[in-house]
């Protein structure tokens, strides 16, 4: 099992990429139509330039325009060169729960529909019993967070449709007593995330080679 992190500008100056032992990271890089991530460029390059597989996610906002998101997070995964996508959809936004998984779709397919990428579906464990059918084409990134028993970690509620989770946000920034987020070479709470799959696995997913 591999093992990350997830940042945004919460961390801004708190990451020493070269020594921080993670498998891969995350990056944040825009919220809703207008929020731009103002550290995504810096951690991506400061990721890359460490030899860490680095993606990227985009917080999305369900009452906002679908189409117009994801053709925003599409560009900008096409500026950095980068083939892993997420999509955080994890607030109905204020809409019916009908609508809001009729906008996430729409977000989903044109982010694929761009890219020719299949992006991945973070979702809360607890969101939503039962979402429909068509979300287990989206490989899913699961939030749910659970006590840390002599250094285990529990595996998560995995809501349906989903069989099975290809990345695990266990531990936060910050949930004290629960699972707190911390890292070596990461100032303060950090996300801390893992990947079901071995080196290889996620080599392919993030679409780089080892050492790169």
């Amino acid at each position: 099992m591999m093992f990350g992190i997830d940042v945004s500008d919460n961390q801004e100056g708190k990451v020493d990429y070269a020594k921080v032992q993670v498998d891969f990271a995350i990056v944040r890089v825009s919220d809703g139509k207008s929020y731009t991530d103002k550290c995504y460029k810096q951690h991506v390059e400061g990721f890359r330039g460490a030899g860490i597989p680095v993606g990227i996610y985009h917080y999305f906002r369900a009452a906002s325009d679908p189409i117009q998101q994801a053709r925003r997070v599409a560009n900008t995964g096409r500026e950095l060169d980068v083939r892993l996508i997420c999509a955080d959809c994890e607030e109905v936004d204020g809409l019916s729960i009908g609508n809001f998984f009729k906008s996430a779709s729409a977000f989903l397919q044109e982010i694929k529909s761009i890219t020719s990428v299949t992006p991945i579906l973070y979702a809360l464990a607890n969101f939503w019993p039962v979402w429909p059918a068509e979300f287990a084409n989206f490989p899913l990134w699961v939030e749910h967070y659970l006590p840390i028993i002599d250094g285990g970690i529990a595996d998560p509620h995995i809501p349906p449709p989903w069989k099975n989770w290809l990345l695990h946000q266990y531990a936060a920034d910050p949930l004290p007593g629960i699972a707190p987020g911390h890292c070596d070479n990461v100032q303060g709470n950090v996300d801390l995330d893992r990947f079901s799959g071995s080196r290889d696995d996620l080599l392919a997913l993030f679409g780089c080679q080892e050492g790169t």
